[in-house]
Protein backbone atom coordinates (compact mmCIF):
# COMPACT_ATOMS: atom_id res chain seq x y z
CA UNK A 1 0.00 0.00 0.00
CA UNK A 2 3.12 2.55 0.00
CA UNK A 3 2.39 3.46 3.88
CA UNK A 4 5.01 3.71 6.42
CA UNK A 5 5.68 0.53 8.92
CA UNK A 6 4.50 1.73 11.83
CA UNK A 7 1.00 3.07 10.05
CA UNK A 8 0.80 -0.19 7.80
CA UNK A 9 0.64 -2.29 11.34
CA UNK A 10 -1.82 0.13 12.91
CA UNK A 11 -3.92 -0.27 9.86
CA UNK A 12 -3.69 -4.47 10.21
CA UNK A 13 -4.71 -3.98 13.65
CA UNK A 14 -7.52 -1.93 12.84
CA UNK A 15 -8.79 -3.66 10.21
CA UNK A 16 -7.98 -6.68 12.95
CA UNK A 17 -10.38 -4.81 15.22
CA UNK A 18 -12.90 -4.39 12.94
CA UNK A 19 -13.01 -7.97 11.62
CA UNK A 20 -13.51 -9.05 15.33
CA UNK A 21 -16.26 -6.95 15.76
CA UNK A 22 -18.21 -8.03 12.86
CA UNK A 23 -17.45 -11.24 14.21
CA UNK A 24 -18.83 -10.61 17.80
CA UNK A 25 -21.74 -8.52 16.35
CA UNK A 26 -22.68 -12.07 14.26
CA UNK A 27 -21.81 -14.96 17.18
CA UNK A 28 -24.26 -12.32 19.21
CA UNK A 29 -27.18 -12.27 16.35
CA UNK A 30 -27.02 -16.20 16.43
CA UNK A 31 -27.40 -16.14 20.02
CA UNK A 32 -30.63 -13.84 19.95
CA UNK A 33 -31.74 -16.15 17.02
CA UNK A 34 -30.69 -18.92 18.66
CA UNK A 35 -32.58 -17.90 22.50
CA UNK A 36 -35.33 -16.99 20.67
CA UNK A 37 -36.59 -20.08 18.87
CA UNK A 38 -35.51 -21.85 22.22
CA UNK A 39 -38.50 -19.38 23.78
CA UNK A 40 -40.78 -19.97 21.08
CA UNK A 41 -41.13 -23.70 21.57
CA UNK A 42 -41.44 -23.31 25.47
CA UNK A 43 -44.39 -20.65 25.04
CA UNK A 44 -45.77 -22.86 22.16
CA UNK A 45 -45.65 -26.05 24.76
CA UNK A 46 -46.95 -23.92 28.10
CA UNK A 47 -50.15 -22.84 25.61
CA UNK A 48 -50.50 -26.48 24.34
CA UNK A 49 -50.65 -27.42 28.12
CA UNK A 50 -53.21 -24.39 29.33
CA UNK A 51 -55.64 -25.19 26.19
CA UNK A 52 -55.79 -28.93 26.34
CA UNK A 53 -55.83 -28.14 30.65
CA UNK A 54 -58.70 -25.93 29.98
CA UNK A 55 -60.34 -28.54 27.54
CA UNK A 56 -59.74 -31.23 29.89
CA UNK A 57 -61.40 -29.37 32.78
CA UNK A 58 -64.63 -27.76 30.65
CA UNK A 59 -65.31 -31.58 29.55
CA UNK A 60 -65.16 -32.76 33.25
CA UNK A 61 -67.42 -29.47 34.20
CA UNK A 62 -69.79 -30.34 31.27
CA UNK A 63 -69.71 -34.08 32.60
CA UNK A 64 -70.67 -33.51 35.81
CA UNK A 65 -73.13 -30.80 35.02
CA UNK A 66 -74.88 -33.10 32.81
CA UNK A 67 -74.86 -35.61 35.78
CA UNK A 68 -76.62 -33.10 38.35
CA UNK A 69 -79.15 -32.05 36.08
CA UNK A 70 -80.17 -34.85 33.70
CA UNK A 71 -83.54 -34.82 35.15
CA UNK A 72 -83.73 -31.12 36.27
CA UNK A 73 -85.58 -28.42 33.96
CA UNK A 74 -83.77 -26.87 31.21
CA UNK A 75 -82.50 -23.06 31.88
CA UNK A 76 -83.54 -20.81 29.01
CA UNK A 77 -81.46 -17.31 27.95
CA UNK A 78 -82.64 -15.19 25.79
CA UNK A 79 -81.13 -11.95 24.50
CA UNK A 80 -82.83 -9.02 23.47
CA UNK A 81 -83.71 -7.26 19.96
CA UNK A 82 -84.71 -10.18 19.00
CA UNK A 83 -81.65 -11.91 18.87
CA UNK A 84 -80.08 -14.81 20.90
CA UNK A 85 -82.37 -17.84 22.93
CA UNK A 86 -80.29 -20.96 24.18
CA UNK A 87 -82.22 -23.84 25.96
CA UNK A 88 -79.92 -26.56 28.10
CA UNK A 89 -79.96 -28.56 30.55
CA UNK A 90 -76.40 -27.99 31.44
CA UNK A 91 -76.03 -24.05 31.86
CA UNK A 92 -76.57 -22.89 35.21
CA UNK A 93 -78.43 -19.39 35.90
CA UNK A 94 -76.53 -18.40 38.59
CA UNK A 95 -73.26 -18.44 35.78
CA UNK A 96 -75.03 -16.44 33.35
CA UNK A 97 -74.62 -13.04 33.65
CA UNK A 98 -70.81 -13.71 33.78
CA UNK A 99 -70.97 -14.01 30.17
CA UNK A 100 -72.52 -10.41 29.74
CA UNK A 101 -69.97 -8.60 32.59
CA UNK A 102 -67.41 -5.96 30.81
CA UNK A 103 -64.03 -6.51 30.94
CA UNK A 104 -63.10 -4.74 34.27
CA UNK A 105 -61.32 -0.69 33.38
CA UNK A 106 -62.72 -1.43 29.78
CA UNK A 107 -65.84 1.00 28.45
CA UNK A 108 -67.72 0.45 25.82
CA UNK A 109 -69.13 3.09 23.25
CA UNK A 110 -72.57 4.38 22.75
CA UNK A 111 -72.72 3.93 19.44
CA UNK A 112 -75.51 6.02 18.98
CA UNK A 113 -73.85 9.36 19.92
CA UNK A 114 -70.34 8.02 17.97
CA UNK A 115 -72.77 7.83 15.06
CA UNK A 116 -74.27 11.65 15.51
CA UNK A 117 -70.89 13.17 16.55
CA UNK A 118 -69.42 11.60 13.32
CA UNK A 119 -72.35 13.05 11.15
CA UNK A 120 -71.94 16.51 12.94
CA UNK A 121 -68.19 16.62 12.41
CA UNK A 122 -68.55 15.75 8.69
CA UNK A 123 -71.43 18.29 7.88
CA UNK A 124 -69.54 20.98 9.89
CA UNK A 125 -66.18 20.06 7.42
CA UNK A 126 -67.81 20.09 4.17
CA UNK A 127 -69.97 23.52 5.43
CA UNK A 128 -66.10 24.88 6.18
CA UNK A 129 -65.13 23.39 3.01
CA UNK A 130 -67.73 25.28 1.12
CA UNK A 131 -67.10 28.71 2.33
CA UNK A 132 -63.82 28.34 2.54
Amino acid sequence: MGLDPKTNERYQASLQRYYEYLFSGFEHRQRVFEWQLLSSKIIFAVVLVLVFAGIYFSAVQFHVAQREKAKGEPTQLEASLSGIKVSSSVLDPGHLPAFFLPIPGSRLPDLGNLLKEGQEREKAQWQWRRCG
